[in-house]
Order: structure tokens, then C-alpha cells, then sequence
């Protein structure tokens, strides 16, 4: 039965990240939830595509290299052995360790048979010319069911980790150019005679916002470099 709009799945994991910035993968997470039914083909070459972007997107925020050639299994375990998969409370429990590897070697190897049946099945297979039995709109569930299982937990463990890390130095004197940036943009707020920045404004009523918008500042402040690095890396060919 349709759960949406008559789409047969909500891909609630990548949606939480479309909401959290990665906006980059929102016309194909759409696009996906329809195909299931829609072209079940066509949806096994979104759920690898839309888990490729993902992966990709983490490990640049993460400022990890990677090949573009990267097969998306090679991605995907570039990504998960650049994260902490585990709480810091847990990450010494040798059973929590053990256990989360075997649930993640096993994601792993859906990602591996969700590539293989896009290979064989999916609208871009790479076929040998021959007719090929087409499959149904339950496997196509299928392979956006481990899209969306894969792109909701490396992405949450992802902003886990940068919360934690901005928590531990979250101290206004410790980002002078994003509270110069904000008081560029707000100047300071004045009380009879007294004047104050509205960056220290900001920090000392709502610092749960102060770190939002931080985490902001300083993500835009890493795409710009790479921007920077790509413009300047061209030279002649």
C-alpha cells in the first residue's frame, strides 16, 4: 500500500538529512520514492546514486579524500572508517564493538548486492545486449530501504560527532571570525549607555543557536576552500 502520495516508501533517514543541508540529494530521494513503483529499474539506479552522493558529502565535510573513480563500496567503507559508529561511553565496550560490526558488515553487503542488482537489473545495467527479466516494484522497496538505512545512520552519526566536537570547545573567544561576522551583519545592540556585540548577544541567551549557526559559519567556510582549491588547481592541460 502506498504510504505517501502514492509512493510505496518514505525515505524518512534521507529526509532527516535533506533537512540537515544536504539538500544536494532531494530531486533524487523524490524521484526514488516514486520509481519504486513507478519504474523499478530506474529506482535501483537512484539508491546507489543517492548513497554515492551521500558518502561523497560526508567524506568532504570530514576533509577525507577520495577518488572519483571510488567504487561506492570502497566509498562506503571510507566513510565508516572515518566516523565514530559509537557513543564515547560504549566505544571500549568490546561486546557494543563487536556487535555494531557485524550489523555494519552487513549493511555493507547490502550496499555491495544493491550495486550488483543495479548492475544487472537497473536502467543503467551494464547487460550483455540480451533481454533481461525485469524485476518487481518489491525489490526496488528493497534496495531504497537500504538507501535509506544507509544515508540515515552514517549521516546522523556524522552531525553526532560534530555536535560533540562543538560542544567540547564551544567558547565564544574560541571563533573570533564568526562573531565578527555576525556583528558585521547585526552590529551591537545598545541598552541606555551601554553597547553590546550582538554576537556575545547571541552566545549568552541562546547558545544552542550560537552553535547552530556556528556549525554553519564554519561548513560554508569549508566549501569555499574547496572552491578556492578547485579554481586555483586547474593550470593548463
Amino acid at each position: 500500500m502506498a504510504e505517501d502520495g502514492g509512493t510505496s516508501i518514505i525515505m524518512f533517514g534521507a529526509r532527516s538529512a535533506i533537512a540537515d543541508g544536504f539538500d544536494h540529494i532531494e530531486a533524487q530521494v523524490h524521484a526514488l520514492e516514486t520509481a519504486v513503483t513507478a519504474n523499478p529499474a530506474n529506482a535501483l539506479d537512484l539508491a546507489k546514486t543517492i548513497i554515492e552522493s551521500t558518502c561523497k558529502a560526508l567524506l568532504e565535510e570530514r576533509g577525507v579524500a577520495y577518488e572519483k573513480r571510488d567504487s561506492l563500496p570502497k566509498l562506503f567503507k571510507t566513510v565508516t572508517s572515518h566516523l565514530p559508529l559509537l557513543p564515547a561511553g560504549a566505544s571500549g565496550e568490546v561486546r557494543a564493538r563487536r556487535s555494531l560490526a557485524m550489523a555494519l558488515n552487513g549493511l555493507s553487503a547490502s550496499v555491495q548486492g544493491l550495486c550488483e542488482l543495479r548492475n544487472e537489473y537497473g536502467f543503467d545495467s551494464h547487460g550483455d545486449g540480451s533481454e533481461r527479466a525485469k524485476l518487481d516494484a518489491v525489490q526496488a522497496l528493497l534496495a531504497a530501504r537500504i538507501a535509506d538505512a544507509a544515508i540515515g545512520f552514517l549521516h546522523t552519526c556524522h552531525r553526532l560527532d560534530i555536535a560533540r566536537q562543538l560542544g567540547r570547545r564551544l567558547d565564544f573567544g574560541d571563533n573570533p571570525e564568526f562573531n565578527d561576522a555576525v556583528d558585521a551583519s547585526y552590529g551591537s545592540i545598545g541598552v541606555y549607555e551601554l553597547a553590546f556585540s550582538a554576537s556575545d548577544v547571541l552566545f549568552q541567551m541562546d547558545p544552542e543557536s550560537y552553535r547552530i549557526y556556528l556549525t554553519e559559519f564554519l561548513e560554508s567556510e569549508r566549501e569555499d576552500m574547496g572552491t578556492d582549491d578547485e579554481s586555483g588547481a586547474g593550470g593548463g592541460e
